[in-house]
This record gives C-alpha cells, sequence and structure tokens, in this order.
C-alpha cells in the first residue's frame, strides 16, 4: 500500500476495507470488535485508539501494525523502521540475532549511546521488539 501522508487512521481502515469488499459487520466478526466501534474509528472519533483494538483490524485487513499504530500517535513514524520491523517479524530467532549483531557491529555508537537494549544479558533472547 502507497503511504499518503495526507490520510487519517481512519480514511486507510475503510478505504482498506472496502477495497477488501467487507462490510462493517463482516470486519466486526473478524475482529471481535462492534461495528459502531469500528465506524467511529473510521469517522476519527477517538484521539487514540487502544493498541490492541488497531492490532486486531490490521489483522483483518492484512494492513502495517506499525504503521496504523504510527497514524494512532502510539507506533514508529519513521518508514525505514518499520521496513526493518516488518523483516524482523518474518526472521527466524537465527535470523534476528544475525540482523542484530549486523546492526550492532556497524552502528555501534547507536546502539552504545541508546537508553534502552531489547537483549536480555543472560542468552540474547529478543526481550520485545524495540531495535
Amino acid at each position: 500500500m502507497a503511504v499518503n501522508n495526507e490520510e487519517t487512521l481512519g480514511q486507510i481502515i475503510k478505504s482498506k476495507r472496502l477495497r477488501l469488499g467487507l462490510s462493517l459487520r463482516d470486519l466486526a466478526k473478524q475482529t471481535g470488535l462492534s461495528h459502531s466501534s469500528i465506524l467511529r474509528i473510521e469517522e476519527n472519533q477517538f484521539k487514540m485508539v487502544d493498541t490492541d483494538t488497531l492490532g486486531a483490524i490490521a489483522d483483518a485487513l492484512h494492513l502495517d501494525r506499525l504503521y496504523l499504530f504510527s497514524l494512532n500517535g502510539s507506533g514508529v513514524k519513521d518508514e525505514d523502521i518499520r521496513v526493518i520491523a516488518r523483516a524482523a517479524g518474518k526472521m527466524n530467532p537465527e535470523q534476528k540475532k544475525q540482523m542484530m549483531a549486523m546492526l550492532r557491529s556497524s552502528f555501534a555508537d547507536a546502539f552504545n549511546s541508546s537508553e534502552s537494549d531489547d537483549l536480555d544479558d543472560n542468552n540474547g533472547e529478543f526481550l520485545d521488539e524495540r531495535v
């Protein structure tokens, strides 16, 4: 989906729902939400939508969660970081470890100056999706 910085969260959700040929009630069934809640989201009646709700909508509509979260003011706004996060979501644990090792070695200064690290010192497992 091409990114249009002029579209609102609600417009993007409605547009994708209609392109998929889904009614409000169809999407409600798939997400476990009420059709009236989805309508209010599409009409941008909320200042911020719960991330679990947005995640369910993103999954049902095959939309990028991080993109919706960013439109909602609750996620990563940098497109390059979203691309990396999407790629990481498709990797197995070993591939993620390799990617993190490459990033850390290539950009050591950036990682050393960050206040938060997403790796557990004991076994190198990812604690969350932050980089």
